[in-house]
């Protein structure tokens, strides 16, 4: 389940409402965190359309283009492996409303230096 709390009197009812449905004697896992705005979806379509044409650009497809982009421009998270700690990209889904405009503007600035001309207009398609 996840909830989004915004004041004291709802968490009082959340957790009313999560102690109806336990199982009693088994353990649970209750993690509370600041809530951050996921992208939106007009910067995923800005997004994909930006990755479309630096792909054309470039002549690479759009897919290796976004694993280019979340690689090099991205975000990396950290994966704990047995005693090892791995760097992986964040999937663009998990980025919030500032992080995916940082990418963005990354991306616009690559690939204008590389000479790509982006569109300003994405259609409903995201295209």
């Amino acid at each position: 389940m996840r909830f989004v709390v915004r004041n004291r009197n709802q968490f009082v009812n959340i957790a009313a409402q999560i102690g109806d449905i336990l199982d009693e004697g088994k353990p649970y896992t209750v993690t509370i965190k600041k809530f951050q705005r996921i992208r939106s979806l007009d910067q995923n379509k800005k997004f994909h359309a930006m990755l479309r044409d630096l792909a054309d650009h470039v002549g690479y497809t759009e897919s290796e283009m976004k694993d280019w982009a979340k690689a090099e421009l991205g975000l990396i998270k950290e994966l704990h492996i047995g005693a090892n700690i791995v760097g992986v990209p964040l999937p663009s889904s998990e980025y919030t409303v500032e992080q995916l405009s940082e990418l963005i503007e990354r991306i616009y600035q690559t690939g204008s230096e590389a000479g790509c001309v982006f569109q300003d207009d994405v259609d409903e398609n995201g295209r």
